[in-house]
C-alpha cells in the first residue's frame, strides 16, 4: 500500500527482500504506478482465475466429451454482450486471469475481439483451451499484435489414437501442425492427453514426441466416466489403481531418459524436469477413501457458461465446494463471490 511511487520509505530488511525478489524497485523521477500495480481492495472472496466457456459448438464429436453427455451435440453460445458483462464483473471482483474454453473457443465468431477486450480491461489471458483445428499463423499474429500470448492448451490423445478419440479423420495431423505453429510463434504449449485402456500403449511414445516438438508441458488425464464415454468407450476407463500404477511406470520410464518437457498426471503426480528430484509427488487423492472424479486441481476459480444442464464431470456438478459455476442469467459475479466470502467468515480464507 505504501509502495506507490510517491511516498518516501525508510530502508528495511522487508523492503530489501521484496526488491531482491523483483516485486518492488526504487522509483525513478516521474515514474507512476499503472492501475494494475496500484493497491485495490475487494470485499469478496479472492478468486484469481475466471474460465469462460465461450461456446458449446465444436467441429469435432469426441467420444468422451462431457459437454455432450448424452451423445447429442449442443450449440449454445455466449453473446459478445454477455462476455463484456462477465469481464466487467471480473474486474470488479479483482480477478486477474482469464481462460477461454468451449466447445471449441476459436469457433466463436468474436474470438479475437474477446481477446482484445480482455487485454483492454487489464486482465491477463492466461490460457486458451482448444483442439487446435483453427490455429493458424494469421490468428497467432493477430493475438501477438493485441499483446496477448497465452498458454495454448491443446488436446492430443495419442499417436495413432487421436482421430479415433476425436471422432474426426485427419484430427491428429491438424493438431500436430497447430502445436508446431504455436511453438514457432513463441506461444507456450501444454498438450492435454486422455489415458484409457484403448490408448495406454501409445502414451509414452506420445510424450517423447511432444517433448521433441518443444512442448512445455503435457497433462495426462484419466478419461472420466461421462455418460458419453460409457456409451462409446464401453469398459475402457482405467480403474484408479490401474491409473496410478501406469502413471508411475510411465513417469519413471520418461524420467530415465533426457527430456525437457514437464509432465503432470491429473490428480496424482507432477514430474518437473527443471527441479530435482525428478519425481515431485503431489497426491491429490486419498486412496483410502471412496475415489470419485473430482478435479481438486480446479479449486479457486469461477466458470462462466450458458444456462443449461451441468456437464457430467463431477467437479462441474458441485461435488467440489471450491468450484463455482456461474450461470449468467442467474447471478452477477460480484454477488456470487461476496456471498461465498460472507459464508466463509467463520473460518480463515486461504
Amino acid at each position: 500500500m505504501h509502495c506507490d511511487g510517491t511516498e518516501e520509505l525508510t530502508p528495511s530488511p522487508q523492503l530489501e527482500a521484496l526488491a531482491a525478489r523483483g516485486l518492488i524497485h526504487e522509483a525513478s523521477e516521474g515514474e507512476v504506478l499503472t492501475d494494475w500495480q496500484a493497491f485495490h481492495f475487494f470485499g469478496n472472496l479472492p478468486v484469481k482465475l475466471l474460465t469462460i466457456e465461450l461456446t458449446e459448438r465444436c467441429n469435432y464429436n469426441c467420444l468422451h466429451c462431457f459437454n455432450a453427455a448424452d451423445s447429442e451435440r449442443s450449440a449454445e453460445e455466449l453473446s459478445l454482450d454477455d462476455i463484456r458483462r462477465i469481464l466487467e464483473g471480473a474486474v470488479e471482483c479483482g480477478i486477474s486471469h482469464v481462460m477461454l474454453t468451449g466447445g471449441e473457443p476459436l469457433l466463436h465468431r468474436d474470438f479475437l475481439e474477446i481477446v482484445q477486450i480482455i487485454q483492454d480491461k487489464g486482465l491477463e489471458l492466461y490460457a486458451v483451451n482448444t483442439n487446435g483445428a483453427f490455429i493458424t499463423q494469421n490468428i497467432l499474429e493477430e493475438m501477438k499484435q493485441i499483446g496477448s500470448r497465452p498458454l495454448m492448451k491443446i488436446s492430443f490423445d495419442g499417436i495413432g489414437f487421436h482421430d479415433w478419440m476425436r471422432n474426426k479423420e485427419g484430427a491428429e495431423e491438424r493438431t500436430i501442425r497447430a502445436i508446431r505453429t504455436c511453438i514457432e510463434n513463441g506461444f507456450p504449449v501444454q498438450t492435454q492427453t486422455n489415458i484409457n485402456r484403448r490408448n495406454l500403449s501409445c502414451i509414452l511414445p506420445t510424450l517423447k514426441a511432444m517433448d521433441a516438438l518443444g512442448v512445455d508441458n503435457t497433462r495426462v488425464i484419466r478419461t472420466t466416466e461421462a455418460p458419453r464415454w460409457f456409451e462409446n468407450g464401453k469398459d475402457s476407463c482405467l480403474t484408479w489403481n490401474e491409473y496410478f500404477d501406469n502413471a508411475l511406470e510411465i513417469m519413471q520410464s520418461y524420467a530415465s531418459e533426457e527430456h525437457h518437457m514437464d509432465l503432470e498426471f491429473w490428480q496424482f503426480e507432477v514430474l518437473d524436469i527443471k527441479k530435482p528430484p525428478l519425481l515431485q509427488q503431489k497426491r491429490f487423492i486419498n486412496q483410502k477413501k471412496n475415489l470419485r472424479t473430482i478435479c481438486f486441481v480446479q479449486k479457486g476459480f469461477l466458470s462462466a457458461q450458458t444456462e443449461k444442464r451441468f456437464p457430467a464431470c463431477k467437479c462441474r456438478e458441485g461435488s467440489n465446494p471450491d468450484m463455482y459455476t456461474w450461470v449468467i442469467s442467474k447471478q452477477i459475479l460480484w454477488n456470487l463471490c461476496f456471498t461465498k466470502a460472507q459464508s466463509s467468515r467463520s473460518s480463515p480464507l486461504r
